[in-house]
């Protein structure tokens, strides 16, 4: 009987569904976290730049803030200098990004089918895959970002600015989630000026708080904020398309859209930086419905627009007049208003073909949404490191 009644309740539960994509996807992490057992990608200087403040002889990637940094580091402490140190703690806070993505979507009250769909469009894409599965900064700097977001999205507005400052000490990408704040106030609430000085005077403070506590553990000196903060910008304009070794994987945003500029991290197994085409193909409607959405006053849409705008955008800007060295995975944060203006879009056409009549193709229209999600994870498998190699056809 007790068997039976734990399925009975876990058929009730909303969460049953989140619970198993989040298993399945850490699993699925954990199974591959020692292939291969050399470093991916610029593992060999987030690994390399760990290695040299555990020897105490301070960091060698100082472009970069360094609470992500110091996740490798405790990593390597804990689990040794291996492909589990340095990987552990990516996969973990991947694994939450994706529990803090359905968070949000049943804060922002979407259906359950709908919740469901983003959530499965961001655990089972390719790039969100690929980049929590390896030690980068970008894991850690999006899953703060999405805890800062539900924590806003709450009217938590202290906690908020809490969590984007620790997305800016991760990585200073974070800063994009201050412009959601500011830019989804513009445009709903702007009466209510709590809703955006709270939460960006909060991370501006502790952001220049942290930052020298937290670069205690990288120099071993208390370092004044400003300089490191100048020292930040410095290392991060230096790197131009100018350099050969850097414009090799580089690429222009604008290409992104088209998943162009797709990087090869590793061979064998594969690990390809490249959106799953089963999301791709959508990114033009996908924007074009996020406007029509928020000019019809839908507060989902516009969150979901004013997402895509600040992690997007400012890298347009950021190449043209800087000639700033970007990379397709930059488009790793992006995914999300993705994954929720795709499964809006599809829950809306489920609700449109189910109040019509039903013609001689109403079973086919009701079943391409599965067809599509099923071809969804297929296209994930076939990129996946778990999949046989596929980069010839890749990169043809």
């Amino acid at each position: 009987m007790k068997i039976k009644s734990w399925i009975s309740f876990l058929r009730r539960w909303p969460h049953t569904w989140i619970c198993l994509i989040a298993l399945i996807t850490l699993i699925l992490h954990f199974c591959m976290i020692t292939r291969p057992a050399t470093y991916i990608a610029d593992e060999g200087y987030y690994v390399a730049d760990a290695k040299s403040i555990i020897a105490h002889q301070g960091t060698i990637t100082p472009e970069h803030p360094p609470l992500g940094k110091l996740f490798i580091v405790s990593g390597i402490r804990i689990l040794g200098d291996n492909p589990w140190g340095w990987r552990f703690f990516s996969v973990i806070f991947g694994t939450i990004s994706i529990i803090l993505l359905y968070l949000i979507c049943r804060r922002l009250k979407l259906k359950n089918n709908v919740v469901l769909i983003a959530t499965g469009l961001f655990a089972f894409e390719n790039l969100s895959f690929i980049q929590a599965s390896i030690a980068m900064l970008d894991v850690y700097c999006l899953t703060f970002m999405l805890a800062a977001l539900l924590f806003f999205l709450s009217r938590k507005y202290f906690w908020a600015g809490i969590f984007a400052a620790f997305s800016i000490l991760s990585k200073l990408n974070g800063v994009s989630i201050l412009g959601v704040f500011f830019l989804y106030w513009l445009f709903t609430e702007r009466k209510n000026w709590r809703m955006v000085v709270i939460p960006i005077v909060t991370a501006s403070v502790s952001f220049l708080a942290l930052l020298p506590i937290l670069d205690y553990g990288l120099f071993f000196k208390i370092v004044n904020p400003f300089q490191l903060i100048q020292y930040l910008l410095h290392g991060m304009s230096s790197n131009t398309f100018s350099h050969v070794a850097l414009r090799l994987n580089g690429s222009l945003p604008w290409d992104w859209l088209m998943n162009g500029g797709a990087i090869i991290y590793h061979a064998a197994p594969q690990y390809i930086a490249i959106l799953s085409f089963s999301i791709s193909i959508f990114i033009i409607p996908c924007i074009l419905y996020l406007i029509y959405k928020s000019i019809k006053s839908d507060r989902r849409a516009l969150l979901a627009l004013t997402w895509f705008a600040c992690n997007f955008l400012p890298w347009i800007a950021i190449s043209l007049f800087f000639n700033r060295t970007t990379y397709i995975y930059y488009m790793y944060p992006v995914i999300i208003a993705f994954s929720i203006g795709i499964s809006q879009g599809l829950g809306e056409l489920s609700d449109y073909w189910n109040k019509n009549r039903p013609d001689k193709i109403a079973s086919l229209k009701r079943l391409s949404i599965p067809v599509y999600l099923v071809l969804h994870v297929i296209v994930f498998a076939a990129l996946s490191p778990l999949a046989p190699p596929l980069i010839n056809w890749i990169v043809r």
